[in-house]
C-alpha cells in the first residue's frame, strides 16, 4: 500500500469518528429528555395517586361513621323494645 493511500485511509477515520460522536451525543440528549419527561409524569401520577388515596380514606371514614351511627340507632331501638 502506498503512503498517500495509507494517509487517505487514516484520515478517513476522522469524519467517521466525528459522526459517531455526534450520533452518541444526540442519543444521550434524546435519552436524557425522555428520562426527564418520565420523571415529570411519575411526579404527576404520584400527586394524583396521593389525592385519590386521601379521597378514598375520607370516604371510608365517613362510611364507617354512618354505619356506626346506624348500628347505634338499631341497638337503641332493640334495647327500647
Amino acid at each position: 500500500m502506498s503512503a498517500p493511500r495509507l494517509a487517505e485511509l487514516i484520515n478517513g477515520f476522522d469524519p467517521f469518528d466525528e459522526r459517531m460522536k455526534e450520533g452518541t451525543r444526540a442519543r444521550l440528549t434524546k435519552d436524557h429528555l425522555k428520562v426527564e419527561e418520565m420523571t415529570k409524569e411519575m411526579e404527576r401520577l404520584t400527586v394524583a395517586l396521593s389525592a385519590q388515596v386521601a379521597l378514598r380514606r375520607n370516604m371510608n371514614t365517613q362510611l364507617q361513621q354512618k354505619c356506626e351511627a346506624r348500628v347505634e340507632v338499631m341497638l337503641h331501638k332493640a334495647r327500647a323494645s
